[in-house]
């Protein structure tokens, strides 16, 4: 998954991600609930979610919420030890 994904996920706004559906990327998105997926090269459909979400503040707020929760609870440095930690125990 491209590094850039947890990144904005941690910065509490909404992410459009316009990536093969089946990749790590928009599996992400997807389980954060912190935005939207839709196929690459598709300019008119990413123009379409574009114009959703800048008409509905209310769910920018609620994925800005779901991205920001997300983040904390997955990818922060004490949660990604903490899962190690499982790993190596595990093991």
């Amino acid at each position: 998954m491209p590094s850039k994904i947890q990144v904005l996920l941690a910065s509490g706004l909404p992410i459009v991600a316009s990536v093969p559906a089946i990749g790590t990327a928009a599996q992400a998105v997807r389980n954060s609930q912190g935005g939207r997926t839709l196929p690459p090269e598709d300019p008119e459909k990413l123009a379409q979610v574009i114009r959703e979400l800048y008409d509905d503040p209310e769910t920018v707020a609620d994925l800005s919420a779901n991205a920001r929760q997300f983040a904390i609870e997955n990818y922060a440095f004490a949660s990604a030890l903490d899962r190690y930690e499982a790993l190596f125990k595990s093991l």
